[in-house]
């Protein structure tokens, strides 16, 4: 691991009720900079409706980069940007 990125959270998971989260920070090539779009946030929900209504809530006022559909593992999975830049 090369010195610049010793510090760097690679993984973090949080759990609350019905959810999960984890994130990481650090994408190759950008500093460590919310502003830049380089933090980026995974969300675990309780469901399938569950899952829509958050992904669907997050999106507004941001982009979609995959829409939210069914994975190979029998989940939903779906990729966007907030409105504040969090990926």
């Amino acid at each position: 691991m090369p010195p610049e990125h010793q510090k760097k959270i690679m993984h973090a998971t949080f759990n609350g009720p019905g959810f999960t989260f984890m994130v990481s920070d650090g994408h190759m090539g950008k500093t460590i900079d919310p502003e830049a779009g380089n933090i980026s946030l995974s969300l675990a929900t309780s469901g399938a409706t569950e899952s829509e209504r958050v992904f669907k809530a997050l999106s507004c006022g941001g982009k979609v980069a995959m829409p939210l559909q069914d994975g190979f593992w029998g989940g939903k999975f779906g990729q966007l940007v907030d409105r504040f830049g969090v990926e």
